[in-house]
């Protein structure tokens, strides 16, 4: 792993256009990995740009860097651009746009912690034991700068807290909380992400929250739970998806439970469904059933299908699978 994130420090530095992207519905190791990345290549003189083939979450926006995402359609790729890919397993994660152009950028660098990433980049940074993308992104930076400021380390520490679930999470090793101490050190402010990405809550989120949670269904016996996002309920009020992060640990938290789905209502014929999973159930297995993926206890994916078949469908495999 060494000796491939010094290829890509080594790319890097020798790029003369660079350009930064992640995917699509970005979280919070998105759009920490990203802004730090950027920030830390701004610093060092180079051409980068931020891409995003979605919107930032508002939630994010006190980070330095994150209003300067722009389009794919806004900017021009090609052979002298190396494109780095951030927390995107399969590429058309980062979006359809950004897949049309991959292959016309002269180098892609990969660099991810999702088990299962299909090695798509000219140079692949995968590390599956990396708690967050953000972690790998900080072993980065450190082979090319001393400079890591607290706009960084902010960033930073958003993308490792997030992805750990505040250092609750399975994932969370002695490494997670030694990079915590790192970043608080270089000037991360624990107070500014808690207040930002988990106490800046709309009243409408809540209210949202609560009518999602009215639907909370336990089934199998006691060993599978889920809620539910119908297109009426989400347009009912005026709430960007990302304050719904999170909600799904509430089902998730029930005695008993062993799995929790989230289904949430994009179209006519699309169901985005999140997975948690306690004790040893895969919940990425279930989610490559139907072509997501993620990690062992959360993964999500993207059905084309009329809510409640997708319902049907998914608690079919999965009470098939918990047997």
């Amino acid at each position: 792993m060494d000796l491939i994130l010094k290829q890509a420090a080594e790319a890097i530095l020798k790029s003369q256009r660079l350009i930064v992207t992640t995917h699509v519905h970005p979280d919070g190791d998105a759009i920490g990995s990203s802004t730090a990345l950027y920030l830390a290549l701004k610093e060092l003189g180079k051409s980068v740009l931020l891409v995003l083939d979605d919107s930032v979450p508002e939630s994010f926006y006190f980070l330095k860097g994150s209003r300067d995402f722009i389009l794919p359609e806004d900017t021009q790729f090609g052979e002298d651009v190396t494109l780095i890919l951030l927390d995107c397993a399969d590429v058309r994660r980062a979006g359809e746009k950004i897949y049309k152009v991959i292959s016309q950028c002269g180098t892609i660098i990969n660099i991810d912690h999702h088990e299962g990433n299909n090695n798509y980049g000219t140079i692949n940074c995968i590390d599956i034991e990396a708690a967050a993308t953000g972690e790998i992104v900080y072993k980065l930076l450190k082979l090319f700068t001393n400079n890591i400021n607290d706009d960084i380390a902010n960033a930073l520490y958003t993308a490792l807290t997030t992805d750990t679930g505040s250092f609750m999470y399975d994932n969370t090793t002695e490494k997670s909380f030694l990079l915590a101490r790192e970043l608080v050190l270089l000037g991360a402010s624990i107070s500014k992400i808690r207040t930002n990405i988990w106490e800046s809550k709309s009243e409408d989120s809540l209210r949202l929250m609560a009518d999602i949670l009215a639907t909370l269904t336990v089934t199998y016996n006691s060993k599978v739970s889920y809620i539910v996002a119908t297109k009426e309920i989400l347009t009912k009020y005026n709430v960007h998806s990302s304050e719904l992060e999170g909600i799904i640990n509430y089902p998730k938290s029930i005695i008993g439970v062993a799995v929790a789905i989230f289904f949430k209502e994009i179209s006519d014929k699309e169901v985005r469904v999140s997975f948690r999973a306690k004790d040893e159930v895969d919940v990425r297995t279930i989610a490559n059933r139907f072509g997501g993926g993620g990690h062992k206890k959360a993964a999500g994916c993207s059905i084309n299908l009329p809510l409640e078949t997708a319902i049907y469908e998914v608690l079919d495999y999965v009470e098939s699978y918990i047997k």
